[in-house]
C-alpha cells in the first residue's frame, strides 16, 4: 500500500511541479515587447530630428515595457546629445560586452572615448579659467601695491624736500 501511495503522490505532484517551473521562467514583468519597439522607433525619429528630451523620455518608457541594450544605446547616444556625457557613458559602458549590440560595440568604444575626451577638454578648460582669473586677481594686487608704493615713495620725497 505504500508503493501505491506514493506512486500516486508522485503522478499528482508532476503537474504541480511543471506549473511551478514555468510561473519562475516567466520575468516578474514581462511587459509589452511591441509597445517598448514603438516607442524605441518613434524615440530614434526625434533622436534624428536633434530632439533629445523627447527621445529620452520615450527611451525611458519603452525600458518600463522591456530593458534591452539597444534601447539603452539609444538612450545613451540622446544623453550624449544633451551633453550629459557622465550618464550617458555609464549607460553605454553597461552595455558594451552585450551580445545584442555587438555591431554598435566600435562605435560605442568611441562615443566613451570621445566623451571622456570631452570631459578632459572641460575640466582642462575649467582649470585654465581658475588660473586665468587668479593670475588677474594676483596682478590687480601687484598694480595696486605698486600704486600705494609710489604714493609712499612721492610722499616722502615731499617730506624730505620741504624738511
Amino acid at each position: 500500500m505504500t508503493r501505491v501511495f506514493t506512486w500516486r503522490l508522485r503522478e499528482a505532484m508532476k503537474p504541480i511541479v511543471v506549473v511551478l517551473a514555468l510561473l519562475t521562467a516567466i520575468p516578474a514583468h514581462a511587459g509589452d515587447a511591441l509597445l517598448a519597439r514603438q516607442l524605441t522607433d518613434r524615440g530614434i525619429q526625434l533622436q534624428q530630428k536633434g530632439e533629445h528630451e523627447a527621445a529620452l523620455r520615450l527611451f525611458d518608457a519603452a525600458l518600463t515595457e522591456t530593458d534591452h541594450p539597444k534601447i539603452r544605446y539609444f538612450r545613451a547616444k540622446s544623453l550624449r546629445g544633451l551633453q550629459r556625457r557622465d550618464e550617458a557613458i555609464k549607460e553605454f559602458e553597461s552595455i558594451l560586452e552585450r551580445p545584442e549590440v555587438e555591431k554598435y560595440r566600435s562605435e560605442i568604444i568611441a562615443f566613451i572615448n570621445d566623451m571622456n575626451g570631452e570631459l578632459e577638454r572641460d575640466r582642462l578648460g575649467k582649470q585654465l579659467e581658475e588660473e586665468q582669473a587668479a593670475r588677474a586677481k594676483a596682478e590687480a594686487e601687484r598694480k595696486a601695491l605698486e600704486r600705494k608704493n609710489d604714493a609712499t615713495a612721492i610722499e616722502f620725497l615731499r617730506r624730505k624736500r620741504s624738511g
